[in-house]
């Protein structure tokens, strides 16, 4: 559970910066995270991201876990407006 709340908080990271900066540098922050995750192993990071991310991205859009969303959301906001 601890790491499907991290995993959404990356998500919701993800979906921000994609659907309001830019997609190529959302994929990139994305993988650049998950490669320091799993030791720079391209095999895991990438199934993590076919099964893991995935699905908790379906999870999220189908309206569950809005409880992290609500926790998350403003955090992110705010680490992604001190970033730019």
């Amino acid at each position: 559970m601890k790491n499907d709340k991290k995993t959404a908080e990356l998500y919701i990271s993800y979906y921000l910066m994609a659907s309001h900066t830019n997609k190529e540098a959302a994929d990139k922050m994305i993988y650049d995270t998950l490669m320091g995750w799993f030791n720079n192993d391209k095999d895991k990071v990438n199934c993590f991201i076919t099964t893991q991310f995935n699905r908790i991205g379906k999870e999220l859009s189908m309206g569950l876990h809005n409880d992290w969303i609500e926790e998350l959301t403003p955090v992110i906001i705010k680490n992604i407006k001190e970033c730019k």
